[in-house]
């Protein structure tokens, strides 16, 4: 009685292990190639969707692809590939057929993808379905893992400030210890050492200011006196040769009228001192 049930259990278990497709020991898969991938935030890389048959007849591939921390740039249906719902990146959802169905791997479309922030980006399926020749065949899907740095950061390059060399200023300023007028081409007055200081004290010397084309020199210690005192004499001077040189100023005319009187006293005197003798 034993020795039936055994039997008809073994016969039953290989009916159903026969009853199953060869193609649950080597599945096709569906693919991203590459798999993996460094990229910086923003810059674009291609990754390509493939099916691998794996020793079957692959003819239908059916499923959509998932965007993790990656933007969608543009997606392209692959040559020699028919596609019944071509993905697009607002509805990456798809089913291709291969004509006379595919044995090897096959190229489905590619796809451009974009890093969004900086971290781990991933490519993956759902729903994914492999087709043979009028049954669906049991698949895998295997998506990728892409690193994601950010961009480096490009300094600006600086406005050009205006340089100005160590001691040096512009209008009027020190350079050097040295005082730059502000206007070149003037004659700024210059005072030379022996000049008066602004404590009202005088330096030893002469103080000679030039200005134009005129300059003054002189100390009035040089007098010797009072400089008011002074210049009455000469002030009774310049009278007195006003008067003989008749108001021309000619310094030899009034020499000569000087003369002229002195003569003409001297006259009158030895006249007075002859009328008297006689």
């Amino acid at each position: 009685m034993y020795k039936k049930i055994i039997l008809l259990a073994s016969v039953l278990a290989i009916s159903i292990l026969a009853a199953i497709p060869v193609a649950y020991a080597d599945s096709p898969a569906l693919y991203v190639s590459p798999s993996s991938h460094s990229g910086t935030v923003g810059s674009p890389f291609t990754v390509s969707v493939r099916v691998d048959p794996a020793g079957s007849k692959v003819c239908v591939v059916k499923g959509t692809l998932n965007f993790s921390n990656l933007s969608c740039s543009s997606i392209s249906v692959a040559s020699g590939v028919m596609a019944q719902t071509a993905p697009t990146c607002s509805n990456p959802t798809f089913s291709i057929g291969i004509p006379g169905c595919a044995t090897t791997y096959q190229k489905l479309f590619s796809v451009s993808v974009k890093g969004i922030h900086a971290g781990q980006g991933i490519l993956s399926f759902s729903g994914g379905k492999v087709a043979g020749v009028g049954v669906w065949i049991t698949s895998t899907s295997q998506g990728g893992t892409y690193n994601i740095t950010a961009a480096p950061i490009t300094p600006k390059n600086p406005e050009n400030p205006e340089t100005t060399t160590p001691g040096t200023t512009i209008s009027g300023t020190t350079t050097s210890g040295v005082t730059t007028p502000e206007n070149d081409n003037e004659n700024p007055e210059t005072i030379n050492p022996a000049t008066t200081t602004d404590s009202g004290t005088t330096n030893p010397g002469a103080a000679t200011v030039s200005e134009g084309a005129g300059s003054q020199s002189g100390n009035p210690a040089d007098s010797g006196g009072n400089p008011e005192t002074n210049n009455e004499p000469a002030s009774l001077l310049s009278v007195l040769t006003s008067i003989l040189s008749l108001g021309t100023g000619n310094g030899w005319l009034a020499i000569i009228v000087l003369i002229i009187l002195i003569l003409l006293a001297i006259y009158l005197i030895w006249g007075r001192k002859r009328d008297k003798e006689k």
